[in-house]
């Protein structure tokens, strides 16, 4: 990126986004998250989170590749709870478009339901 300075970075991420320059926006997030010059890992966590958040708004790749990265900034900040809310949201919207019977999204979707309320 051009500037020097993360939190910038981020917000104009976050300002591509809002202008409706979607892919710029995923572009330049992902750029942030492969420099990993964050100050800790829960803002890295929260740029990866977001970064998948967008990919699954955006649906600019395939449910594997946004699991995994709900996955990754779930494993950045374990004990942050929203990765897990998200991840658990993404699970239980493919079981409900995919008319899931083996009931694979469902137990992933309660199983992330769980670690939240325990």
């Amino acid at each position: 990126m051009a500037l020097n300075d993360q939190e910038a970075n981020l917000e104009y991420a976050e300002l591509l986004w809002a202008q409706d320059k979607q892919t710029e926006a995923i572009k330049s997030l992902s750029q942030i998250i492969d420099e990993d010059i964050f100050k800790n890992k829960k803002q890295k966590a929260r740029a990866q989170l977001q970064y998948a958040i967008w990919l699954d708004e955006s649906n600019h790749t395939s449910s594997s590749t946004i699991i995994n990265e709900y996955e990754q900034a779930r494993q950045l900040e374990p004990t942050w709870e929203k990765p897990y809310y998200d991840l658990g949201k993404y699970y239980n919207k493919i079981m409900e478009s995919r008319h899931d019977s083996t009931g694979y999204y469902e137990v992933q979707t309660i199983r992330f339901a769980a670690y939240i309320y325990i």
